[in-house]
């Protein structure tokens, strides 16, 4: 009561009515001046997140898959081919046409070009007819070399676990992966393999795709054994394992 009476004089307020009222009138004035400002806290509604469409990643043509090239105006020339171990095709009129590593679409517009200069209308379509088992491979100094079926999320140190681990002769500091590029040559990455066993450190621990190569070179001092073994102790003709036989000598007391 005491608050709104001040406010009534400094406001300047009069009135002839009863003090009641007048207090009812300035609660009244009150309330009105702060309905006419919206609250400073209050920020205008966030506009809903708008979801986006997550775009499918086209199928890499691999090894070893069927394609079906189907020719819409001349019929005789479609093809039922695998994908050879090259990653090349061999279809007629035209030179062998790289296809491994190619999606669907990449294969169709290469082959479309190809036949561009013998058909009047090189239309075509081409179907994955049968897809190869995914492989990766592991060689050098690992305890079980050979093939391995791809599963998803398999890793450089993943698939040289289920090669049975690394051979002592192993210099996991630089593990080769061997990627095939998209024009045939082999790209290669080094892998520390080393640190991704011993610290955790994942973040260099690639994801293999199918025919991928990992291999595990020897370490210096295992190859130097070799080189001892194949170029010196070969050669010596008696055995380069000597036993030494160390006898105190007596001493003679005059």
């Amino acid at each position: 009561m005491k608050d709104v009476l001040e406010y009534l004089r400094a406001s300047g307020l009069r009135w002839q009515q009863s003090p009641a009222q007048a207090v009812a009138a300035a609660c009244a004035a009150v309330l009105a001046a702060g309905c006419s400002q919206a609250p400073p806290h209050d920020q205008p509604a966030a506009a809903a997140p708008v979801a986006q469409t997550v775009q499918p990643i086209p199928y890499k043509l691999d090894v070893g898959d069927d394609v079906e090239v189907k020719f819409y105006y001349t019929p005789e020339l479609n093809e039922h081919q695998p994908i050879r171990p090259d990653g090349m095709i061999s279809m007629p009129l035209i030179d062998d046409v790289h296809a491994a590593g190619l999606s669907v679409e990449e294969l169709r517009t290469q082959l479309r070009a190809a036949y561009s200069k013998q058909l009047l209308k090189p239309e075509l379509e081409v179907v994955v007819a049968a897809v190869a088992s995914a492989r990766v491979f592991v060689g050098g100094e690992v305890v079980m070399q050979g093939a391995q079926p791809l599963v998803g999320g398999t890793t450089v140190s993943r698939a040289i676990m289920e090669a049975q681990g690394l051979k002592p002769t192993a210099y996991s500091k630089e593990v080769l992966l061997i990627h095939p590029g998209p024009d045939g040559r082999p790209l290669v990455r080094k892998i520390d393999v080393h640190r991704i066993l011993t610290e955790g450190d994942t973040r260099d621990d690639a994801v293999l795709s199918s025919q991928d190569i990992v291999f595990v070179p020897r370490t210096l001092i295992a190859n130097a054994d070799i080189f001892v073994d194949q170029y010196i102790r070969q050669l010596l003709p008696f055995s380069a394992t000597l036993a030494y036989n160390i006898t105190p000598v007596a001493k003679t007391v005059p």
